[in-house]
């Protein structure tokens, strides 16, 4: 067996087992590597047995579990779902918002922990007017599972005219970083999203991934075009 051979035994080895066998797989794997690695890829195979059958049994996370970790990971908070309603159809996602730390606050932990450069702001998050209708305290938003806006090329006003119900600024900081805690992406890798938000001078705010950072600048609010968009959402308030 070449040692390219072994590692690669070692490394599917340990993805396929729990993490408190992680240690001392890990020591093993560097033995795979060594002289004597036919012996300690037949132990390593005798000692897993049982344990990758056990592993390879374990269901997926739930989607409850997911947001559960990501709000403790990203944010450090610590979230109760039991009366949120998770449910979505294929090529959606629920959502929760906890409505504890402001947008601002948000973007801060969030880039904190992936390690990104300084997120561009037009001006201070804490100016944006939300002008969005949403429930007092926690509650679900329910939004399209998409890179695409699913309204491509709606202005904001178009949005209010129609009574759309759009993702506004909080909602968009969640789902994006969501999505890169899910995925490794952003949500706007490509084109911009109109939220139902508006700086202080009645500019709406348009959010992307650009330049390597998050990017939050002014739009003009009754311009149309196909390269951004509002993002359709659906808000369940709690034990709905």
């Amino acid at each position: 067996m070449s040692n390219d051979s072994k590692l690669r035994t070692a490394m599917n080895a340990i993805l396929a087992v729990s993490a408190r066998r992680l240690h001392a797989l890990t020591e093993m794997a560097k033995n795979l590597a060594g002289p004597d690695g036919e012996e300690w890829h037949r132990t390593l195979k005798a000692q897993l047995k049982a344990g990758v059958s056990g592993a390879a049994m374990q269901p997926a996370p739930t989607h409850k579990e997911d947001l559960t970790r990501f709000f403790f990971e990203v944010f450090g908070l610590e979230v109760d779902l039991d009366d949120a309603n998770l449910d979505a159809s294929d090529g959606e996602i629920a959502m929760f918002n906890p409505n504890i730390l402001t947008a601002s606050e948000l973007v801060k932990q969030g880039c904190k922990h992936f390690k990104l450069s300084d997120p561009y702001f037009y001006k201070s998050l804490d100016e944006v007017r939300d002008t969005s209708v949403r429930p007092n305290g926690e509650y679900v938003f329910v939004y399209k599972d998409s890179p695409a806006r699913d309204l491509p090329g709606v202005s904001y006003n178009q949005a209010k005219k129609q009574n759309l119900c759009i993702l506004n600024l909080v909602e968009y900081i969640l789902a994006t970083f969501f999505s890169k805690w899910k995925t490794g992406k952003f949500l706007d890798i490509s084109g911009w999203t109109r939220l139902d938000a508006l700086w202080f001078d009645d500019g709406v705010v348009g959010a992307d991934w650009l330049g390597g950072r998050l990017y939050f600048g002014w739009r003009d609010r009754g311009r149309s075009n196909t390269n951004g968009g509002p993002r359709s959402v659906v808000i369940r308030p709690l034990g709905s």
